[in-house]
């Protein structure tokens, strides 16, 4: 990477474990209020998500909010156990310009100081390069999709 641009084909499966892990968290990371953040989000990091994905996200929150999903809770997703390091092995190259990445997050939701839920989960997460604008996307990449999601553990 040299002043936002990558050299060739050259993008590191670090660089794209990175930028997944760190967007994903974002969007889905609910501070103040899981009904008015969630939405915040998606907006807030259009620039990170493909059309195709921000259309799903919209969707998903239409059916949260309207099955009462959303509340006034907040949200928190992190690394499980040291599960949020990068091998190598968690970052597949799917063609020149696209990848498919496992993160295994850790999501709690909380309604005052009660715990909702709290669960282990498993994201495969389609991210592509993305013709955007430095000036509004430095990465260059963009997050997808999810392919998959995957509950390995429940708490509460």
């Amino acid at each position: 990477l040299q002043g936002g641009y990558y050299k060739g084909n050259n993008v590191s499966n670090a660089v794209v474990y990175g930028f997944a892990y760190q967007m994903f968290i974002a969007i889905n990371t609910w501070s103040d209020n899981a009904q008015k953040d969630y939405k915040k989000n998606i907006i807030d990091y259009r620039y990170y998500i493909t059309p195709r994905y921000r259309h799903y996200l919209k969707n998903d929150y239409k059916t949260s909010f309207e099955t009462g999903n959303l509340l006034d809770s907040v949200q928190t997703i992190a690394p499980y156990n040291g599960m949020g390091y990068v091998s190598g092995t968690q970052v597949k190259r799917t063609s020149d310009n696209s990848w498919v990445l496992d993160l295994k997050l850790r999501v709690t939701r909380y309604k005052d100081s009660a715990v909702l839920m709290d669960a282990l989960y498993e994201y495969k997460i389609r991210v592509v390069r993305t013709a955007e604008s430095i000036q509004y996307n430095p990465w260059g990449l963009a997050l997808d999709g999810l392919v998959s999601k995957k509950r390995l553990k429940t708490f509460v």
